[in-house]
């Protein structure tokens, strides 16, 4: 378990950081290298977190509740090792 052994394998491709786990990865790329993968389809916001997206959702009404896991799928990107771009689909990895 990377937990228990002490390894980092989980590299940061913008700078030397390493990290036990891909989604303290995650986090550090967005907040340290201000990445805001989320992005909403109607206003154009972009947003650090699917929460914040879905709060923006629910308090500017700009569609209904039905309609809210398309839209987290809208602003979901993909991080490509190969080119070190988000993609928008897992089609362009």
């Amino acid at each position: 378990c990377n937990a228990l052994s002490g390894e980092r394998p989980f590299l940061c491709h913008y700078c030397d950081s390493s990290f036990r786990f891909n989604w303290t990865r995650a986090n550090h790329i967005r907040q340290i290298h201000k990445m805001q993968p989320y992005a909403c389809v109607t206003c154009e916001m972009q947003f650090y977190t699917k929460y914040e997206l879905r709060y923006h959702l629910l308090m500017n009404e700009h569609q209904s509740l039905d309609d809210s896991t398309e839209q987290r799928r809208a602003g979901q990107l993909f991080f490509s090792s190969k080119c070190g771009k988000n993609l928008d689909s897992q089609d362009n990895l």
